[in-house]
């Protein structure tokens, strides 16, 4: 019974390690994004803290193993998880007001939360092996099992987080829940013979008692006006109401917005894209890279009753909510596609007439649809006299225009002329900013027209140039090292 149990604690731990890894990315992307640096940094602490719990639980087992002092460690790290659940409004609210650089804040706020709970997990793979060990001679073969066995639970976890867990349930409820089980696991540990049903009932009932009283104060609080919130398997997504206007937030980035009394588009820069028709007067099909609110599907559908248009969206909740708080309705002249989008374009037969690009992973396009491969595929699916528009949000100038500079010479690898057009002049060149990129096939277009909306925003082109810079491919694209800022 007693070695069961140990067998099974230590399966579960590794498992609970993963399941915290995985749904911490997911608590910190509303916050400080899901940068390689962000990762980088809940990967390297979560390793550093299990790096010490092993020495610490090896010395611990030395002096005097006992089951007891084994559910200590597995109650105290199911503790520890409840408490990363209700402290992390407050440390989210005080450093995010810091003056940190954003990489020092991830590494800061994973430190915190997620530390202590790590170092705790990974004291019972050694404190195991010592309470399973029967003789010297069958040592190694008792270690290795041991090992096994957690990273058995380690993988386990892994899927069980990725695959279902986070689909199905919010990032915080899913930590409580671990939470739970470890502090039954824990009083089994404590009374393997006398844990009978009635007495792991009684637990149970207790744990669901605590983690419903607390389990509702969730990162809303952070951001009034949240009608809605989703934990995806790709993004935290957040619809919020102001006023006459209702966004979607994912991870920490705007991504869509709308008018509650109004189809008029929101944001500037997505007004540009009907530039696109001027540039190619004979769209008969286009191709946007990202659907979130669809405010610009659905604009580019009503306002253009004899296009059609296909849609490109990763994440099937996003269109969930699309549908259910923006409006988006199924039109037989828009397909919805969910994919990644660079693997739809490696696919891609259908030559489109204009191609619009507006994929982000918090402010930074992911890197495999802006390097010189992707742009070879994107020109592949245009037509001859073919557009791509792409936003881009970075700075025209100075220290935080590396990532606009290196995309803009990536994309004169493949296209002949790129132009880009500013929403709004009046912000300094060196501010984050939306920065609308038109790459043409056919480079021979006047910047004149007859038609004054269509004139006022042709005005609106910045005819700097962008200095020399690496030239980003799929090999080599380290977006999120570039500055970075917050756009104003």
């Amino acid at each position: 019974m007693k070695k069961r149990i140990l067998l099974f604690s230590v399966f579960l731990c590794g498992a609970s390690v993963m399941v915290l890894e995985i749904v911490g990315a997911r608590i910190l992307a509303p916050y400080v994004g899901t940068t390689i640096t962000v990762w980088t940094s809940i990967i390297g602490v979560i390793l550093g803290a299990m790096s010490l719990g092993y020495v610490f639980g090896g010395k611990l087992a030395d002096k005097n193993p006992k089951f007891e002092v084994l559910s200590l460690l597995i109650g105290f790290s199911g503790l520890s998880m409840a408490v990363l659940c209700l402290i992390r409004n407050y440390v989210f609210k005080t450093l995010m007001n810091m003056p940190f650089s954003n990489e020092v804040t991830a590494l800061v706020i994973v430190i915190i939360l997620f530390a202590i709970p790590s170092f705790l997990l990974a004291t019972v793979s050694p404190y195991a092996i010592k309470l399973s060990l029967t003789s010297f001679e069958n040592s190694g073969k008792t270690a290795g099992n041991i090992y096994a066995l957690s990273t058995l639970g380690s993988i386990t976890g892994t899927f069980l987080a990725g695959f279902f867990l986070i689909p199905m349930f919010g990032s915080i409820t899913i930590l409580y829940a671990v939470s739970v089980v470890l502090i039954i696991l824990s009083f089994t540990v404590f009374f393997p013979k006398k844990c009978k049903k009635s007495a792991a009932a009684r637990i149970l009932i207790l744990s669901v008692a605590l983690f419903c009283t607390f389990h509702n104060s969730g990162n809303s609080a952070l951001f009034p006006g949240v009608i809605a919130e989703v934990d995806t398997q790709y993004n935290n997504i957040k619809v919020i109401e102001n006023g006459n206007v209702r966004v979607m937030i994912t991870d920490k980035a705007l991504s869509s917005a709308r008018f509650l009394d109004s189809d008029e588009l929101v944001l500037e820069y997505t007004k540009l894209y009907d530039l696109a028709m001027f540039f190619n007067p004979h769209v008969k099909r286009a191709l946007i890279l990202g659907g979130a609110g669809y405010s610009y599907p659905q604009h580019f559908i009503n306002k253009y009753s004899d296009k059609a248009l296909d849609v490109v969206e990763i994440d099937p909740k996003t269109t969930e909510l699309a549908r259910k708080y923006f409006h988006l309705k199924d039109n037989p002249r828009m397909r919805i596609f969910h994919q990644d989008a660079r693997i739809f374009l490696n696919n891609n037969e259908i030559r489109y007439d204009v191609i619009f690009g507006d994929s982000f992973a918090s402010f930074t396009p992911p890197f495999q649809l802006i390097t010189k491969e992707a742009n070879e595929r994107i020109y592949e699916s245009l037509s001859d006299d073919g557009v791509y528009m792409v936003n881009m949000i970075d700075a025209l100038e100075g220290i935080n225009s590396k990532l606009f500079s290196a995309y803009y010479h990536t994309l004169l690898q493949t296209f002949p002329r790129v132009l880009l057009f500013i929403p709004r002049r009046e912000q300094s060149l060196t501010d984050i900013r939306n920065i609308a990129m038109v790459a043409l096939k056919n480079p021979k277009v006047e910047m004149i027209s007859e038609n004054a909306d269509t004139q006022n925003m042709l005005d609106k082109i910045y005819n700097g140039a962008p200095s020399e810079t690496i030239i980003l491919t799929d090999d080599y694209a380290p977006v999120e090292f570039f500055k970075r800022g917050i756009p104003k």
